[in-house]
């Protein structure tokens, strides 16, 4: 079993070793792996010639297409290249970087240099990155003018550009501030409310409990929520509908049982047929166990008390009064408890029995706390609801 393991290790280790090789890279059609596994191996100093050869061919490729990809990209009239022109230069530059300090590399087994044309991007990486930022930078100013009418994607766009903008250059302009607008101006705002549609008379802790959570347990960037209305116009209303409100009245079951056991209780001498002793074979008096019936009346109290809270979670476009979800969620408090005791011989009682003595009877809870309770439950319910559906309200 041990060489089994082991021979399973060894083999892992070969096909692992062998699949992370420059020329499988090579073969499959990877010249940017095949290129970093061979310059990996240089840095190692584990370079052989057929990893040089491997090297050879794959840089020429990979960077020869990506140069040739640059020229076609900047023959085109498109301000929008910048970025993937700059993306394609500093990937050229950088493996061309990275491989400088190892040449001159030597073949041995063909008596001859490797040969590797570089190009020369870093001018142009320079100018695409300026160009990059700027082309951002005016994408974003286009889509803020927009947003500034009311088109809320249009900030979203817009806070995508200038954030593109500071990757290049971190305090590019004013592009923080500008940031900040297009966040403040693509943030949808909702406002969480409570209504009783029942008969029944609320306590008034009983929204604070259903509402006990943080908004910043629920907002994402785009969407923040208000539990009490501030002075700003909402874009969408959580209406929390409380339609049913049921509670079971306080209910205790008595019961009363026998339980009875048999047990061994001291011993009894055996009588003959005479009515004497027995003796056995030594002349020894014969006894045996005695046992006994033993009794003991048990007495059981069980009470239980329901409240059941059904409520919809309503989720309203502010501005056109369209409902855009409804969604039931229910929870309950329930109370419950068992109480026993027994009169008789403690030795009759089963395991179970003797588990469930010690409980007493308590004072029902109030019709508040119950109701207190299930709103409670409630929230973390109404909560999850809210957060499943969230992407509603980021239109």
């Amino acid at each position: 079993m041990k060489k089994l393991i082991l021979y399973s290790i060894i083999l892992v280790t070969v096909l692992s070793t062998g699949c992370a090789t420059p020329k499988h890279a090579y073969k499959k059609g990877n010249m940017q792996s095949a290129v970093e596994l061979a310059i990996k191996r240089l840095r190692k100093h584990k370079v052989k010639d057929k990893d040089v050869i491997i090297l050879e061919k794959a840089f020429a490729i990979i960077n020869k297409r990506e140069y040739d990809r640059l020229q076609v990209l900047l023959s085109e009239n498109d301000d929008n290249k910048w970025p993937k022109v700059n993306s394609i230069a500093k990937r050229i530059y950088n493996r061309q970087q990275e491989l400088k300090p190892y040449l001159p590399l030597y073949i041995k087994s063909q008596n001859r240099e490797a040969v590797f044309t570089f190009f020369p991007v870093k001018e142009l990486m320079i100018r695409s990155k300026e160009k990059a930022a700027e082309q951002y930078y005016k994408n974003g100013l286009a889509d803020l003018a927009e947003a500034k009418k009311g088109n809320r994607r249009a900030a979203r766009s817009a806070y995508a550009n200038f954030e593109h903008t500071s990757r290049y250059y971190r305090n590019y302009k004013d592009t923080k501030r500008l940031m900040e607008e297009a966040h403040r101006l693509g943030t949808t705002y909702a406002v969480i409310g409570l209504t009783n549609e029942t008969n029944a008379l609320l306590p008034s802790r009983f929204k604070n409990a259903v509402l006990r959570m943080y908004p910043s347990d629920l907002n994402t960037f785009w969407t923040k929520f208000d539990l009490n209305p501030k002075a700003r116009k909402y874009d969408y209303k959580v209406m929390i509908r409380l339609t049913n409100v049921a509670a079971t009245p306080e209910e205790i079951r008595n019961n009363q049982f026998i339980e009875e056991k048999e047990i061994k209780d001291g011993f009894e001498y055996v009588m003959d047929q005479n009515g004497n002793v027995a003796k056995d074979s030594l002349g020894n008096d014969i006894v045996q166990d005695k046992y006994i019936t033993v009794r003991a009346n048990v007495f059981s109290t069980e009470q239980h008390k329901a409240t059941t809270l059904t409520a919809f979670v309503d989720v309203i476009n502010t501005h056109t009064g369209e409902r855009l979800m409804s969604r039931q969620v229910t929870a309950e408090s329930v109370f419950s408890n068992f109480a026993m005791r027994y009169e008789g011989d403690k030795r009759a009682l089963s395991k179970e029995t003797r588990r469930n003595l010690g409980n007493r009877p308590v004072p029902f809870p109030s019709n508040e706390q119950m109701l207190i309770q299930a709103a409670e439950a409630l929230s973390p319910k109404i909560k999850d609801m809210i957060c499943d559906h969230i992407s509603i309200m980021e239109d």
